[in-house]
């Protein structure tokens, strides 16, 4: 199989690879999370980024290394581990379309 690049196919060899890169690169690998209860209504969003970008959802809360919420009391609070990294920040999201 071969591939033909270049300015006469409309795409260039650094954007190819800018999109191959792009493609490929999973920033949360190996991020086990958990979402609070409290942001049920962000769930579906927050759970097609976090797997789209490598991330993997925790069996329980004492598994997660990544907790996302918008409150600092959520149901599970008290199981979260020491070492975990927990976001609290309110979550939103707009569209670009």
């Amino acid at each position: 199989m071969s591939l033909t690049v270049g300015p006469e196919r409309g795409i260039t060899f650094s954007q190819l690879q800018c999109q191959f890169t792009m493609a490929t690169r999973r920033p949360f690998e190996g991020v086990l999370y958990e979402i609070s209860p409290t942001l049920a209504l962000q769930r579906e969003r927050l759970v097609q980024l976090l797997k789209a970008n490598g991330a993997a959802e925790a069996k329980s809360m004492s598994e997660a290394t990544h907790v996302l919420t918008d409150s600092l009391v959520f149901e599970g609070s008290e199981y979260v581990q020491k070492d975990a990294l927990v976001t609290v920040c309110p979550i939103t999201f707009s569209c670009c379309c």
